[in-house]
């Protein structure tokens, strides 16, 4: 159900602002949409609609749906600087290539079991940037570089994450969660901010 326009909002106990709620097709643009990967096409390029379900290929701004079932797991993004709001892969055969992707929201695996190699690089876009190995007996390969830009990232979930690249730019970065994050680039990392851990 959707509230009418004009609907006055009343605020709770010690709120002293009420709102008025109008319905806005611009703000309603912005939200994310989903675009789910069937990998149907004849090659695992991002740009090909049969890739996508209803032919739906990601712009700015959605979430990205990797399921357990597709047509091909080999993925590469050939669009350019694409900005998705999240990533969420639910098969440990995914891989993930081509252009940097800039996260806006989490990165999310929910594989059970097994390494799943992430190989484009990745760069912040928000703070709310997140990534999470789910389950215990699973792990997130970060093999592309990780720039943090000016936000501080968060590592979370039950699972390993490993970050075999450099991790530049001028946040930083928390852990939480019970999983475990190992950073094992042979280059020396350059990111400026904190390291916050939370366990």
């Amino acid at each position: 159900n959707y509230l009418p326009n004009n609907t006055l909002l009343k605020p709770a106990r010690g709120v002293h602002k009420a709102y008025v709620w109008r319905a806005d097709p611009l703000v309603a643009s912005f939200l994310p949409r989903k675009r789910v990967w069937i990998g149907n096409g004849a090659n695992g390029l991002w740009s090909n609609p049969a890739n996508w379900q209803s032919n739906a290929v990601p712009e700015n701004g959605d979430d990205l749906v990797f399921p357990a079932t597709a047509g091909r797991f080999t993925t590469t993004n050939d669009l350019a600087a694409l900005n998705a709001m999240s990533l969420i892969l639910s098969n440990v055969n995914y891989r993930i290539a081509g252009n940097s992707v800039v996260l806006l929201g989490g990165f999310t695996t929910f594989h059970t079991s097994g390494s799943m190699p992430v190989d484009c690089a990745i760069t912040a876009g928000t703070v709310n940037t997140t990534f999470s190995a789910r389950n215990a007996a699973a792990s997130l390969e970060l093999n592309g570089a990780l720039d943090l830009s000016v936000f501080a990232a968060t590592f979370d979930g039950s699972g390993t994450i490993r970050v075999p690249s450099v991790i530049s730019g001028s946040g930083g970065f928390t852990k939480t969660g019970t999983g475990t994050l190992r950073l094992e680039g042979s280059t020396a990392n350059s990111f400026a901010g904190p390291v916050v851990v939370k366990q």
